[in-house]
């Protein structure tokens, strides 16, 4: 049964579609079948989260971890830099870290809209803003600007480079001229980002040490990676923080209530 899972798992977690489910199936982070109690257990541990995926007879639940810290070859470093550098036509010095914006699927006005109409039939009792592509086109431009911003400080402060990087484009690139969107070919997200929704930027020195965020995760925590050459200490507070099983966290990963405009990424 374990296996029929995981392939299924395979299956769907490059997906977004989600419809209502029969079968009903919980996996831990190590893809290993648990049930509810635990599940809702592990959903609680701030340095991971939980994520469903659905298809029309079968539902996974499936617990993922917030972060992740791993470590590339020399030569899987030089293909990812490479490959920016000849698709951004960016210069990278050698000592420069990189930092990687992903989003796997950019959509235009249209889809955004039939999502939007999905979630306010799942949220009813909330009051709901109208969605009008007066308002799409105003809150895109907002995040541009945002994200400009964010990527010269960031490469004023240190030394780092900004890439955007997107897996499918549903008729929205054409929108976003300004952050010079890079066409993943496969490489990232067959290393980085195999979950649908699960990590949102990386961060990667030039040792090919890399970090993965898929959570809040504070600008002041960002710089530090940025300028950081050793990362023990903040590894460190992310084992902490998974072995305790805290529902706040630990040092660098300990959890802060603030608005999610706080932050760049």
């Amino acid at each position: 049964m374990i296996r029929n899972i995981i392939a299924f798992l395979a299956l769907i977690l490059f997906s977004s579609n989600t419809i209502y489910a029969q079968d009903r199936f919980y996996l831990d982070e190590n893809i290993i079948e648990i049930d509810s109690i635990e599940f809702q257990k592990k959903c609680k541990i701030y340095i991971l989260k939980c994520l469903t995926y659905k298809t029309d007879s079968v539902e996974v639940n499936k617990v993922l971890y917030n972060f992740k810290f791993g470590k590339l070859s020399p030569i899987e470093y030089e293909q990812i830099k490479k490959a920016l550098i000849q698709k951004s036509k960016k210069h990278i010095d050698d000592d420069a870290v990189l930092l990687v914006n992903y989003r796997d699927s950019l959509f235009d006005f249209e889809i955004r809209k039939k999502k939007y109409n999905i979630h306010i039939q799942e949220h009813k009792g909330i009051n709901h803003q109208k969605f009008t592509l007066e308002t799409f086109d105003k809150s895109r431009k907002k995040w541009i600007l945002k994200k400009q911003k964010c990527s010269s400080k960031f490469e004023k402060r240190s030394n780092t480079v900004t890439f955007y990087v997107y897996n499918f484009d549903y008729g929205s690139i054409e929108h976003y001229p300004d952050l010079g969107w890079i066409k993943d070919r496969g490489f990232f997200k067959n290393i980085f980002f195999q979950i649908y929704g699960n990590y949102r930027y990386l961060v990667i020195k030039p040792d090919g040490e890399y970090f993965l965020c898929g959570s809040h995760f504070s600008d002041s925590n960002l710089k530090y990676l940025l300028k950081n050459k050793d990362w023990t200490k903040i590894k460190s507070d992310f084992k902490k923080s998974y072995v305790s099983e805290s529902p706040f966290g630990i040092g660098r990963f300990k959890k802060k209530y603030y608005n999610q405009l706080e932050h760049c990424f």
